[in-house]
């Protein structure tokens, strides 16, 4: 699997320090950030699985408008349930096993809710090697973060 197919899932998939912008309080745990921290947590931890990368915790983090190098929502929640549905058929196959993601910080929000988020991707499935990250996230009208993607076509 390339990582660039797999970049929104594994963004997606945990979020170990996550500071906000637009005035939200990481301390406080029912904020959204805390929320998107969980989620992305939980979505990273369970990837290995067919029902984790199917979870709806997993696709509700990615926004609607989604669009990261001409993979849309609709592409990345399709490629997931491939995934899943390999992983079931062939009990030799594993999903995305060894992730975490840190060094998490989300700044530079426009009056659109569009941010920057770092990150750094941990893989130690076989060995340990580490990618940074970059990628926009959007607040939406709920209040919740998602993955927006770099909204370019390809």
């Amino acid at each position: 699997m390339s990582f660039q197919a797999v970049k929104p899932l594994l963004v997606a998939s945990c979020l170990f320090a996550l500071s906000a912008c637009g005035g939200s309080d990481n301390s406080n745990p029912t904020t959204p950030t805390s929320d998107f921290n969980s989620n992305l947590q939980t979505s990273v931890a369970t990837a290995a699985t067919s029902a984790g990368l199917t979870s709806t915790n997993t696709t509700d983090l990615t926004d609607t408008a989604y669009k990261d190098s001409g993979n849309t929502r609709t592409t990345q929640v399709a490629y997931l349930q491939a995934e899943a549905t390999a992983i079931t058929a062939n009990t030799d196959l594993s999903g995305f096993v060894g992730y975490t993601v840190s060094n998490i910080q989300i700044t530079n929000c426009d009056s659109n809710n569009v941010c920057t988020m770092t990150a750094t991707l941990t893989n130690t499935d076989a060995d340990t090697t580490t990618a940074d990250i970059t990628t926009k996230v959007k607040q939406g009208t709920d209040g919740k973060y998602r993955l927006y993607g770099d909204q370019l076509s390809a």
